[in-house]
């Protein structure tokens, strides 16, 4: 039977899903990166989840900042038992859209050099690594910044000369 995913975005006021992102985000990275209580109510942040039909609780979640002319995703995670099952694409995917959306000019994000697997879904999304953050994630722990440039689309009407 083939799995369908649901992608949704996430409110302040919806605690046990939060909760489940921060299960999620703390079997994900050594230094967890989604704090509800700082990442909600910024200014400019989104969140969504991604769950399949047949569960209520989400399999990984997308957080980003909408700052300027780009969207930076902050965070991006997968429980590590739904992994390899299009989670991070659908929700990388649905980033991207709001950002077409939104006429912003790129997609941003950061990822460990060695997390070969996000960097490879990445790529394939578009993404391209435009610089290496040294010591970003702390002492000696650099960061790839990837950046998606969006193309904006023409406009209809043709000016005369």
């Amino acid at each position: 039977m083939q799995t369908h995913l649901i992608v949704e975005p996430l409110g302040e006021d919806d605690i046990l899903t939060i909760v489940h992102c921060m299960v999620i985000d703390a079997l994900s990275f050594p230094q967890p990166g989604f704090v509800a209580a700082r990442d909600l109510p910024r200014v400019g942040f989104r969140a969504w989840v991604c769950r399949s039909t047949d569960s209520p609780e989400p399999w990984g979640f997308l957080g980003c900042l909408h700052h300027r002319d780009t969207l930076h995703i902050t965070v991006v995670a997968t429980h590590p038992d739904h992994r390899r099952k299009g989670v991070a694409t659908a929700l990388m995917r649905t980033a991207v859209l709001q950002a077409r959306h939104a006429r912003l000019s790129r997609v941003s994000l950061e990822v460990r050099p060695d997390n070969r697997g996000a960097i490879a879904l990445y790529e394939k999304l578009g993404f391209a690594t435009v610089d290496r953050i040294p010591s970003y994630y702390g002492p000696g722990d650099d960061a790839l910044l990837l950046v998606l440039p969006l193309a904006q689309p023409k406009s209809r009407h043709k000016t005369r000369s």
